[in-house]
């Protein structure tokens, strides 16, 4: 269950994630502390997507209804990685993969163990933040599994599922 940080009104709130852009779909990394959020986003970071935050991110309803998603502080594009501390990552990595912010479009819940009836697609569950309901998918997290490719492959399917309701996106 994601909890509010803060509240500060009906249009914005700040929940505990990592939040990224993925071939331009905005993907919501929720999980305990310590389910590997950070470590998907420094993955990620190397295979040249992009970070708006990590371990908490603002979002904000916009007027017409979609969900837009910012870095909560300034340190939010510096990752807190457990085996080596913390990390400067836009010193390590070229600054056009640090964004202000991105729409999100879907929630991805890493979970520790797995969901034996769980099917990618279509998505069973939905997130609901500020009102506005999002596609979540569970993602079973082994160490020795490459997560940055199950989630670019995730996210490629999810364009294909979704492709009238993200061409009218980007026409607008």
């Amino acid at each position: 269950q994601l909890k509010p940080i803060m509240n500060s009104c009906d249009t914005n709130t700040t929940l505990h994630g990592t939040m990224l852009n993925v071939d331009n779909i905005g993907v919501l990394l929720i999980g305990k502390a310590g389910s590997g959020k950070t470590e998907i986003a420094l993955e990620m970071l190397t295979r040249r997507h992009r970070l708006i935050s990590d371990d908490a991110v603002k979002f904000e309803r916009t007027v017409d209804n979609k969900l837009l998603a910012h870095k909560a502080n300034t340190q939010a594009h510096q990752l807190h990685l457990r085996s080596i501390g913390v990390i400067d990552a836009p010193q390590l990595f070229d600054n056009a993969l640090f964004c202000l912010n991105s729409l999100v479009d879907l929630v991805i819940q890493l979970t520790s163990a797995p969901d034996e009836t769980a099917s990618l697609f279509p998505p069973k569950q939905a997130k609901t933040i500020l009102g506005i309901d999002l596609p979540m998918f569970s993602l079973y997290c082994e160490r020795h599994c490459p997560l940055s490719i199950i989630l670019e492959t995730l996210v490629k399917q999810f364009k294909l599922t979704h492709q009238p309701s993200l061409q009218q996106r980007i026409a607008s």
